[in-house]
């Protein structure tokens, strides 16, 4: 077994059943790394259960990067319900990056250390939003892969993580938004 297969391995574990998985065909993403490709072959895209993680389509997230003048070579991996992103580098490591503090952090040097601590709801829930996540979906304000949850007034345009209006919106032109903030 290889130390990717045991990431995969553990990431099922710990990130349980990947909700509305969508398994690309192989040939599709070719011009990305093989450890992406292993990954997205036998994980796919989708939410976790509760919906704060999302598996995003790298294709379908390219203009993620570009948005925030990050390196274009950057590769979206997953995002969470506010449209923080995990991103690749070509040689495994990840990056988490928040429109909202617009601050490129590594997070893991080997995608398999990356994957490990992704897949662990400790790493990714002790944060202010995944509480403010939960009261949304158990109210039944539910996103999908396009969309996202958004603050109104944004934190740089003077909100507060803890007390602005939450709103369901298009990922899209919300991060565009942040990025002109």
């Amino acid at each position: 077994m290889t130390p990717d297969t045991e990431a995969i391995l553990y990431f099922r574990q710990q990130f349980g059943t990947v909700i509305g998985a969508v398994k690309p065909a192989a040939d599709t993403l070719r011009e990305y790394p093989e450890f992406l490709r292993l990954f997205w072959q036998e994980v796919g895209f989708g939410s976790r259960e509760d919906g704060f993680v999302w598996l995003v389509h790298p294709q379908e997230t390219g203009w993620f990067a570009p948005m925030f003048d990050l390196d274009r070579s950057l590769i979206p991996f997953a995002r969470t319900s506010f449209g923080d992103f995990h991103l690749f580098d070509r040689s495994g490591r990840c990056f988490f990056f928040s429109p909202t503090n617009r601050e490129l952090l590594l997070i893991a040097d080997s995608f398999h250390t990356a994957i490990m601590t992704l897949s662990e709801a400790e790493y990714i829930e002790d944060d202010v939003l995944f509480a403010r996540h939960q009261e949304m979906w158990e109210a039944g304000h539910h996103i999908n892969a396009t969309t996202c949850y958004c603050l109104s007034p944004a934190v740089p345009l003077g909100g507060d993580e803890l007390t602005s209006e939450i709103y369901v919106g298009d990922l899209q032109p919300y991060c565009h938004l942040l990025s002109q903030a």
